[in-house]
């Protein structure tokens, strides 16, 4: 949808075709999936599943933040 697409345009930096073709153009596809949730945001962590209330909380359990993706991948102490 152009909703997905404008999301995905946000995301990226360049946010051209040609460059993300490149960001998957040698990726198995189960990483490619994981990169494009990770991008779009649309992945297991308490953020998006409070969002679509799977989870009663956005907020980790261990660090009482929300849990974003760039909390999980930048901030957190537990994976960083």
């Amino acid at each position: 949808t152009s909703s997905a697409h404008e999301k995905l345009r946000r995301v990226d930096v360049d946010g051209s075709s040609a460059h993300v073709r490149r960001l998957y153009k040698d990726l198995p596809r189960r990483a490619a999936s994981q990169l494009t949730q990770l991008r779009t945001g649309h992945v297991g962590l308490n953020g998006f599943l409070a969002r679509i209330k799977a989870v009663p909380s956005a907020r980790r359990e261990t660090c009482h933040v929300p849990e974003t993706v760039e909390h999980y991948l930048l901030h957190c102490k537990r994976y960083t």
